[in-house]
């Protein structure tokens, strides 16, 4: 309603406003014209430079967090402009925008699994400032379904009927799982759901008979309000032949074990055998060789001394004196002390190899 008191003579077609306070203003206008001044125009300017200077994050009263859905509250001191724009994330997945178009400062979760869970949220008033709040809480787990009637072994022709406890009119998903590195491809889990009556109780039977092996059974429970509950305790359920036909498996796996042994055995005699025939003629052979060598040595060690004898004996008688030089008797003489040498590195080797033959 105020009536612009500023006059500009020369005629405008805009104006800059200057250091304009935070808050909400208001800009009047009025045209003067040859007939007089005009009707006043008011147009509203809301200035806003500042975040909001807090944030906080709470459940809403009257929330219950063993309640898969959770109502967070949302608290932000901002006094400039509304907050209704938020960008929710939760548990580190990628974020969403909510609108609060009812003013409520509330919001209500998707549902979620028991366990921990952080919120981060960045709130966003009418000048696009911001703020950003955390939030972390953990949604409780009723108490775990318990398997209260089970058999521990049953044959492969009977379908076990197992009972257990937990909320009433509840869900509950059952999962069977065949133990062991040969379980089947076709048993090797197994999902079912069935649901507790009035008084808590549930009723599982598996959709068909089971094959040989060890079965591991587990529940998780979900009550009408879509809580959820912690898993069950595991049972084990045993699924073996019948007696005859297991006793006549046990003689079988009995002999597919024994056979290959004796098997093995027999071999392993024949090969033995075989090791002890070739060593005796190699030995044998040995022995023959290392005498023939020894004689041989003896024979041409014989020979050498006797041709070094005959040299000296020609040398000497090439000489007036009939006589060696003391040089020429002394290589004779360490000639033969060679000689002699070897022959008995040469025999104790010939020697060494028929002990190690015997």
């Amino acid at each position: 309603g105020t009536i612009p008191t500023k006059v500009y003579d020369t005629p405008m077609s805009s104006i800059t406003l200057s250091d304009l306070s935070e808050g909400v203003q208001y800009f009047h206008l009025q045209f003067k014209n040859n007939e007089g001044w005009g009707k006043v125009a008011h147009f509203k300017l809301a200035v806003d430079s500042e975040k909001p200077t807090s944030f906080t994050i709470g459940l809403n009263p009257g929330s219950d967090l063993s309640n898969p859905v959770v109502t967070l509250l949302f608290t932000v001191d901002e006094k400039a402009s509304k907050v209704k724009r938020y960008l929710v994330q939760l548990d580190g997945k990628d974020p969403y925008e909510f609108i609060d178009e009812q003013g409520s400062s509330t919001h209500q979760l998707p549902k979620l699994e028991p366990g921990y869970h952080t919120v981060v949220v960045e709130a966003f008033d009418e000048a696009n400032n911001s703020i950003i709040g955390t939030y972390s809480f953990e949604i409780s787990a009723f108490d775990k379904p318990r398997f209260t009637e089970y058999p521990k072994e049953i044959n492969e022709q009977v379908i076990p009927v197992i009972k257990g406890i937990t909320r009433p009119n509840a869900k509950v998903v059952v999962t069977l799982t065949q133990m062991g590195i040969g379980a089947s491809t076709a048993y090797a889990e197994k999902i079912q759901e069935v649901r507790s009556d009035e008084s808590g109780e549930f009723i599982f039977i598996p959709d068909g008979k089971l094959v040989i092996g060890v079965y591991e059974l587990t529940a998780v429970a979900t009550d009408e309000y879509g809580a959820q509950s912690a898993t069950s305790d595991p049972i084990r359920i045993a699924v073996q032949q019948p007696g005859y036909i297991k006793i006549g498996s046990l003689i079988v796996s009995f002999l597919s074990v024994l056979i290959p042994l004796l098997a093995l055995t027999a071999l392993l005699c024949i090969g033995i055998w075989y090791f002890v025939l070739r060593f005796k003629r190699l030995r044998k052979s040995v022995t023959k060789e290392t005498k023939e060598a020894a004689a041989i040595l003896v024979s041409e060690f014989d020979k050498l001394r006797k041709e070094l004898e005959s040299q000296k004996f020609t040398l000497e008688n090439s000489r007036k004196t009939k006589k060696l030089t003391k040089a020429e008797a002394d290589l004779f003489a360490s000639l033969s002390a060679a000689l002699s040498l070897s022959e008995k590195r040469v025999e104790k080797e010939i020697d060494d190899v028929e002990d190690l033959v015997e």
